[in-house]
């Protein structure tokens, strides 16, 4: 059974090398470099008392990591718009956990009163797309060819949820 624990510097090396992990070998982020710990605790505002960070850990492991963050945390009109971020070890996908790490952190978001979820995805990352779609968020935004990676042009897919 999955469990979580809030992410801080003493704890975030695991979720940090899941995702150097995708940026040298997908798509799932546009990231090129790898990042260091600060780089990456900078990058997810996990210093902001906004942002909700959390390593997910199946019985002793870390099976990945899960963010809820603002979406434009220097406007205050998107108070209640936050972003969903999530990464799984290779050999965790496709079990489950991405789905109840969704209910998860909307669970926080219905708390905090928080009215829209929002993820930005690669065209190209089919499963993730339709993960979101089955826990209820609908396509809002296609960007068409708005990043390069290994070579070729990417589509930037936006999905959203009203809660």
């Amino acid at each position: 059974m999955e469990r979580y624990e809030r992410i801080t510097r003493e704890n975030c090396k695991e979720a940090l090398k899941i995702y150097n992990f995708y940026v040298t070998n997908s798509t799932a982020t546009y990231g090129t470099v790898p990042l260091s710990e600060e780089e990456f605790f900078s990058y997810y505002q996990m210093d902001n008392p906004l942002t909700e960070a959390f390593l997910v850990f199946d019985d002793e492991k870390v099976c990945g990591f899960v963010l809820l963050k603002p979406w434009n945390a220097k406007k205050e009109a998107y108070m209640y718009t936050y972003e969903v971020t999530m990464y799984f070890a290779e050999d965790s996908i496709r079990k489950g956990y991405g789905k109840k790490a969704f209910y998860f952190l909307e669970d926080i978001a219905k708390k905090r009163g928080i009215k829209v979820l929002m993820a930005g995805i690669c065209g190209e990352n089919v499963s993730s797309i339709k993960l979101c779609e089955s826990v209820g968020f609908f396509e809002c935004g296609h960007l068409k060819k708005v990043g390069i990676k290994f070579g070729k042009f990417l589509d930037l897919v936006y999905m959203e949820k009203m809660i």
